[in-house]
């Protein structure tokens, strides 16, 4: 398995929060990990993810100088934002 990441690693909540002002949405509602595992209704590879940790780093790909073609995930989605708003998403 690879695991890698851009050179700016985000919440998912800040994701989905750029995203919302980017598509000129409502920000997503959002539940603690806490709150979630509460609620009971997860399948055991989704409790998982929400128990364990995800961080990661590119430094090692950088060291070996890779070029990312979208350093971060603001320049990866550009082109979904911008199709969004001219109506081509819906």
């Amino acid at each position: 398995m690879l695991l890698a990441v851009d050179d700016e690693p985000v919440s998912k909540w800040t994701f989905a929060d750029w995203l919302a002002d980017e598509a000129g949405v409502d920000h997503p509602e959002k539940q603690t990990v806490e709150e979630r595992l509460a609620a009971g209704d997860l399948s055991e590879p989704a409790e998982r993810r929400l128990r364990t940790s995800k961080r990661c780093s590119n430094d090692r790909l950088r060291e070996l100088g890779y070029e990312f073609a979208y350093p971060t995930f603001r320049e990866g989605y550009r082109a979904a934002v911008d199709a969004f708003r001219r109506g081509e998403y819906k």
